[in-house]
C-alpha cells in the first residue's frame, strides 16, 4: 500500500470527485459511514459518545459521524466551534443535518474530558502550524484523561508528513487511529507515530487508478500484498528441494542466540540448516536443535575458520558471534569468497560498523538486519526516527544492500530507494533474541529460493504476525523470543488463508 504525502491525497480526493463523478459532501458521507460502521463493531450502544469537531472537512466528517451514530441509538453529544461562518462549506452542510437530528451540541472551549469515548474530529492532515489557546489547552487536557480517543484520519495537532516544526505534547495521543485510504508517514516516526495507537486503514473508495499512479518511495506492507509472496511448496518435494542455509553464529555464552536463529530458520520451511559455532557451544545445539547438522572444529569459544561453503544456498552470520579479531577474520573470509545471498545480523554488523570498506564487495548479495543502535555503529552517528530511516536509505542506496531496520513498524529498505513499513509486531517483540529468531527466518526463506526483496519483506511480516499471535497465550511483558518461532506455523496458517 502506497504512503502518499498530504498534497497526494487532495488530488485524490479531487480526482474521485471528477472521475466517478461523485459530490465532495457525498464523499464524505461515504468515508464517515466507513468509520461509522467500523466504531460500530466495537463499542456497543451502551457505550456514550463526545465528538470533537474542528471548522474543516476533518470536522465534517466528524460531524456525520455523530448523526450516523445517533440514528443507530448510541448517546452522542458534539463539541464544535461557535463561528459557524468559519466552517468549510461541506462542514456546514453537515452540521446542519445534525442539529435537524437533534444532536446535542456544545461549544468546544467548554469541553472537559469524561467516562464517554472520544472522537478526534478537530483538525485532519492539512494543519501547518501547531495547536494553540483553545485547541491546545483542549489537548493537553484530553491528553491528561483516561478517556479512549479514537482519532479519524489522523491525530489532531500532527501533520501528514513532516512534523519537525510540531508540537508532540500539542498532538492528541489516539489510543485508536482510523487513516482514511492511506496511511501517512508521519505515523512511522516515533516522536509522532506514539500519538497513533493502534493504526487501521480504511479504504473510502478513493479513485484506484489515480493512486496508483502516484510516485512515492513508501509504502505500507498489507497482510494481502505479503501473503502474495509465498510460493507454493512441490507435492512431491523433499529436503533438497527447499534449500540448505549455513548459520554462522554463536560464542562461548552465548550458544542461546545461535539456537533461537536456527529454530527461526527451521520453521521457515527450510529444508537443510548447517551450524558453525565454537565449540563452546556444540552441547548446547546439539540437545537444543536436533534437527541441524553442526560443523565441529572451527573453533573453541569463538568462531576462526569456516567449512567449504559451496553447498549452502544461503548463508546467515552474526547471532551470539562475538567481535573477536578472529571471528572479523571469518566475516571477512565470507564476505571474500561467498558469492550466494547473505544476512548480516547482530555482531556480524557491529564488526562491519568497524571495516566499513568491507561493504562495498556486499552489493547485490546481503541483507542487513540492524536494530537502531547497530545502525547508528553502521552509520557512524547516531540519528533517530525518520532521520534514521532516511539516511539507511542513503547508505542502502549507495552499497547496493537491502536493510532491514528494526523497530515498532520495522522499515525495509531496498537499494532502489524504496522503503516499506511493517505492519505486523508488537511491543512485546523488543525482547532478548527477536532478532535472532528474524536473521533466522530471513536466511531459511533465501535459502528456499525466495528473492532478497521477497525474503526480506516476508521473513519481517511473519516475524511480526508470528509476535501478534503469540499475544493469543502471552502479554507483551511475558512474550519472548522462543514464542515467535513457536507461533510460525500458525502465521503461515493464517498468510494461506487468503
Amino acid at each position: 500500500m502506497k504512503i502518499l504525502s498530504d498534497e497526494q491525497i487532495r488530488e485524490a480526493d479531487r480526482a474521485t470527485i471528477e472521475h466517478e463523478p461523485i459530490s465532495s459532501i457525498d464523499l464524505m458521507e461515504h468515508a464517515a459511514t466507513a468509520v461509522c460502521d467500523r466504531i460500530c463493531e466495537v463499542f456497543g450502544q451502551e457505550d456514550p459518545f463526545d465528538i470533537l469537531c474542528g471548522p474543516g472537512n476533518n470536522g465534517g466528517d466528524g460531524w456525520v459521524v455523530a448523526r450516523l451514530l445517533q440514528e443507530k441509538g448510541y448517546d452522542c453529544r458534539v463539541w464544535a466551534p461557535v463561528a459557524e461562518e468559519k466552517y468549510s462549506e461541506d462542514a456546514r452542510t453537515n452540521t446542519r443535518r445534525a442539529r435537524e437530528l437533534g444532536i446535542q451540541i456544545s461549544r468546544i472551549e467548554e469541553f472537559e474530558p469524561a467516562d464517554r469515548v472520544v472522537v478526534d474530529a478537530m483538525f485532519g492532515s492539512g494543519l501547518d502550524r501547531p495547536l494553540e489557546g483553545v485547541y491546545a489547552d483542549l489537548v493537553r487536557r484530553l491528553n491528561d484523561s483516561s478517556s479512549f480517543v479514537i482519532a479519524l484520519d489522523i491525530p489532531s495537532g500532527m501533520k501528514a508528513d513532516e512534523n519537525a516544526d510540531m508540537d508532540v505534547r500539542l498532538m492528541v495521543h489516539a489510543d485508536w487511529t482510523i487513516s482514511l485510504q492511506n496511511p501517512k508517514l508521519a505515523f512511522f516516526d516515533p516522536p509522532t507515530g506514539e500519538c497513533v495507537g493502534y493504526l487501521e486503514v480504511m479504504d473510502i473508495g478513493l479513485d484506484k487508478e489515480f493512486i496508483a499512479s502516484q510516485p512515492t518511495s513508501f509504502h505500507y506492507l498489507t497482510h494481502a500484498e505479503a501473503s502474495s509472496l509465498l510460493k507454493p511448496r512441490a507435492k512431491f518435494g523433499h529436503k533438497g528441494n527447499f534449500g540448505h542455509a549455513l548459520l554462522v553464529a554463536g560464542s562461548h555464552g552465548k550458544a542461546g542466540a545461535a539456537i533461537l536463529a536456527a529454530r527461526g530458520s527451521l520453521r521457515s520451511g527450510l529444508g537443510l540448516l548447517t551450524m558453525v559455532s565454537p565449540e563452546a557451544c556444540m552441547e548446547s545445539i546439539h540437545s537444543s536443535v536436533p534437527e541441524a547438522m553442526v560443523v565441529p572444529g572451527m573453533g573453541d569459544e569463538v568462531l576462526e575458520s569456516l567449512p567449504a561453503l559451496d553447498k549452502f544456498d544461503a548463508v546467515g552470520m552474526g547471532p551470539g558471534l562475538g567481535v573477536h579479531s578472529k571471528t572479523e577474520k571469518v566475516l571477512y573470509n565470507l564476505i571474500q569468497s561467498y558469492t550466494g545471498p547473505m544476512v548480516l545480523d547482530a555482531d556480524a554488523l557491529n564488526i562491519l560498523a568497524e571495516n566499513k570498506t568491507w561493504m562495498a564487495f556486499l552489493g547485490g548479495r546481503a541483507i542487513l538486519t540492524p536494530h537502531p543502535g547497530e545502525m547508528d555503529r553502521l552509520l557512524g552517528k547516531r540519528f533517530r526516527g525518520m532521520e534514521q530511516v532516511l539516511q539507511s536509505r542513503e547508505m542502502a542506496m549507495l552499497f547496493d544492500l537491502i536493510i532491514v531496520l528494526k523497530g515498532a513498524h520495522t522499515a525495509i529498505i531496498y537499494p532502489n530507494g524504496e522503503v516499506w513499513f511493517n505492519s505486523t509486531g508488537n511491543n512485546g517483540m523488543a525482547t532478548a533474541g527477536s532478532g535472532d529468531t528474524l536473521c533466522g527466518i530471513t536466511m531459511g526463506l533465501l535459502a528456499q529460493g525466495y528473492s532478497m526483496e521477497r525474503a526480506a519483506l516476508l521473513a519481517v511480516y511473519l516475524h511480526g504476525l508470528a509476535g501478534d499471535l503469540s499475544l493469543g497465550d502471552q502479554t507483551e511483558e511475558s512474550l519472548i523470543a522462543g514464542d515467535l518461532s513457536d507461533h510460525l506455523g500458525a502465521a503461515f496458517r493464517i498468510m494461506k488463508e487468503i
